[in-house]
């Protein structure tokens, strides 16, 4: 079989170039989930299965796996954001957004920190709120 046509997207060539072992259907696989385009839940499977995607259906996006050996820092950034971080991360943003500012300056990180948790089992105490399997803050209905 002969494909003729013209590189579309030089990003995608390159990850294809980096990895001559894909055969003809995970190139066609990976090309539709580059171009956002819908795949089964079978096509899925298979391609987290391998490494080749993150994310969850519809939303699954080129893995580290696959975007890590081109060196492209715009597909690293595309992946990044993608991605997103982890809730703990999110979490803690709020956290310092909403409080770590307003303790007070004489307060070093340790200390702040301290602050933060002993107001957290304050409002646990006062029955607010409630941890979840170990780690997880909920405020109670």
């Amino acid at each position: 079989m002969t494909l003729t046509g013209k590189i579309i997207d030089e990003n995608f060539a390159e990850i294809l170039s980096q990895h001559p072992d894909l055969s003809l259907n995970d190139i066609f696989l990976l090309d539709r989930v580059q171009k956002k385009k819908e795949i089964s839940d079978d096509e899925c499977r298979y391609l987290k299965k391998m490494g080749f995607v993150e994310g969850r259906k519809p939303a699954v996006y080129l893995s580290q796996t696959v975007i890590a050996p081109t060196k492209d820092e715009v597909l690293k950034k595309e992946y990044i954001r993608n991605r997103g971080f982890d809730d703990a991360y999110y979490k803690n943003l709020i956290i310092e957004y909403l409080l770590w500012d307003k303790l007070p300056d004489v307060l070093d990180e340790k200390k702040k920190r301290n602050k933060m948790q002993n107001l957290i089992q304050s409002i646990r105490k006062e029955g607010k709120i409630k941890l979840i399997k170990g780690k997880t803050w909920v405020l109670k209905p």
